[in-house]
């Protein structure tokens, strides 16, 4: 995938309003868009009354690619799998020591040498401890790299 895919808004390109409704269920979701520290855009979509919440973010900046995720991640991570690839590309899934198994995950995904496309996930309160978090992330990572795969022409 060419780098001029992740140069476009995560809020505008990672997932339709649709997929978002679909994901967070009804109730009052916002929107938040920025950067990622020093990594690049991100977008993160929040559902105030159920707690649920999914963001997106292109880290283009750091240069590292997957390989950056496994040397300075998995270190520090409670959870790590490696995922059957993502729209063919690499992928791997993570929850820091930090974080909470039952309801977050993160999902990086190697778009080329130097640049990933990472999806983030936290399940409602009702959802918490019903369903694996990172299988549901990875199913939101498949959603996001079919949306840039689609608005890249490829």
């Amino acid at each position: 995938m060419s780098a001029s895919a992740l140069a476009v808004d995560p809020c505008q390109a990672a997932l339709t309003a649709s997929q978002v409704n679909q994901l967070l269920g009804s109730g009052q979701v916002r929107q938040d868009s920025g950067t990622a520290g020093t990594l690049g855009k991100s977008c993160a979509w929040s559902n105030l009354d159920t707690g649920a919440n999914v963001a997106v973010a292109y880290d283009t900046q750091s240069r590292q690619g997957l390989s950056g995720v496994y040397q300075n991640t998995k270190p520090q991570t409670a959870v790590w799998r490696v995922l059957s690839p993502v729209q063919g590309f690499p992928a791997v899934a993570h929850v820091s020591s930090q974080g909470e198994p039952d309801r977050t995950c993160q999902v990086s995904v190697g778009v080329n040498d130097e640049e990933t496309v990472d999806v983030s996930i936290g399940l409602s309160s009702a959802k918490k401890g019903t369903k694996d978090p990172c299988q549901v992330t990875e199913q939101v990572a498949n959603m996001v790299m079919t949306n840039l795969k689609q608005k890249a022409g490829s």
